[in-house]
């Protein structure tokens, strides 16, 4: 062969290589470059074994058609055993033993069972059927199927299940997820965890759900914590939306917001931050702690105050409408006997139309037995003020106690 190019050359005639079973051999300043292995595939003929890179670089011959692309003298990648098709990219200190098995590059990342992808990274060990580690450091897949994104010292030991990426994350049961974060585990069944810190679903939680957060717990089945801190989920289909220090223990039940503790089926309960445990004590119970109010309809209630807005309150379908609700009690102080009375009251907050008004008059003495008897009108009434007519029936020596006068008005 010229070194200025060959012409006239037939390629069934005419090559670079060998004419008996012996290996070729290619030499770059005088040391093995890159090896053609001639071996046998029992089913498909003729696969040779090609081997780039350092003379250290090694391939078992019945693994047959295996490549290894480069890597270096004295770190040296291997494909052992009878790994036929298995390839090895580059990198050093690489080791494929299972057919078809992949290692890209990288360094010290071990393949060993078939169908078996490394795309790199380093110390990573994929080992079963068709199972994928796409980089990273010292992350390991032991379950048919399963995969590894990257990230560091992330274990997967299921089959068909997945982290995506993060530290030190550990599935252990089929069909499962972790997508990333910290120290996440996963011990149950077809379950997830998106991410954050220290989260676990237990070895009884299937279909259980943790979306992110940190030191959050799920151990049954369909239980979901979105997110939050230190929240536990033990009832079956319950939830914990988010916030501190929740438990959702009875099946179908709901807790949100700091230390609620749904522990009845059924129940909802959400409580504020106060900072102490607010709980459920029966099934099917709505609970709500808001030590700021609650409004429906309005964005400025009370505190420790339902207050309804807008449409008004209803107690049932076919019941009465409540627009505005307001109660109180009058001092009247004292009166004449033998005549009416008339005392005029002022509501806290004026109607925005002249409500309906009931009222009745009381002792301001209760430990007192007083018989006075009155008899009480509501002469008239207006958006901000009501006028009342008080008269003693009992006797006429009038009205000599400091009188109280109830009252009730709504619209």
């Amino acid at each position: 062969w010229s070194l200025t190019g060959n012409n006239g050359t037939n390629s069934n005639t005419n090559f670079v290589g060998t004419t008996n079973s012996a290996a070729l051999t290619i030499r770059v300043s005088n040391t093995v470059a890159y090896r053609i292995i001639p071996v046998q595939d029992p089913i498909y003929g003729f696969a040779p074994i090609l081997v780039g890179g350092s003379g250290a670089n090694s391939v078992t011959p019945d693994a047959y058609g295996a490549v290894i692309g480069g890597g270096a003298n004295g770190l040296p990648n291997v494909i052992t055993g009878t790994a036929a098709y298995a390839f090895i990219g580059g990198g050093h200190n690489n080791t494929a033993s299972g057919d078809a098995a992949t290692i890209s590059g990288g360094g010290y990342n071990t393949a060993n069972g078939e169908g078996v992808i490394i795309g790199g990274g380093q110390s990573n060990f994929a080992v079963g059927s068709y199972t994928t580690i796409g980089g990273g450091d010292n992350n390991s897949v032991n379950g048919d199927l399963s995969t590894i994104g990257g990230g560091l010292s992330n274990i997967v030991s299921g089959t068909l299940s997945v982290i995506g990426a993060g530290y030190k994350n550990i599935v252990s049961n089929t069909y499962d997820t972790i997508a990333g974060g910290y120290n996440n585990i996963v011990n149950g069944t077809e379950s997830n965890i998106g991410g954050g810190v220290i989260n676990v679903v237990a070895s009884t939680g299937i279909y259980a759900t943790i979306g992110g957060g940190v030191g959050n717990s799920v151990s049954t089945n369909s239980g979901t914590i979105s997110g939050g801190s230190n929240n536990t989920v033990n009832g079956a289909n319950a939830t914990v939306p988010g916030g501190a220090s929740n438990l959702a223990q009875g099946s179908y039940s709901f807790a949100a917001g700091k230390q609620a503790q749904a522990l009845d089926p059924g129940t909802f309960v959400w409580a504020d931050s106060s900072g102490t445990p607010f709980t459920s004590t029966a099934n099917n119970q709505f609970l709500v702690r808001a030590s700021g109010g609650v409004g429906i309809g309005t964005n400025s209630p009370a505190a420790n105050t339902l207050t309804v807005g807008g449409g008004g309150l209803r107690v049932s379908t076919s019941g009465t409408t409540f627009a505005e609700i307001q109660a109180g009690t009058a001092s009247l102080g004292t009166g004449s006997g033998g005549v009416t009375n008339i005392y005029t009251v002022t509501f806290p907050t004026a109607f925005s139309n002249p409500p309906k008004v009931i009222v009745t008059t009381r002792n301001d003495y209760p430990t007192w037995d007083v018989p006075d008897t009155f008899a009480v009108t509501v002469r008239k009434v207006f958006t901000n003020t009501f006028v009342v007519n008080v008269f003693r029936v009992d006797s006429n020596a009038g009205i000599g106690q400091n009188l109280k006068l109830d009252w009730f008005a709504w619209q």
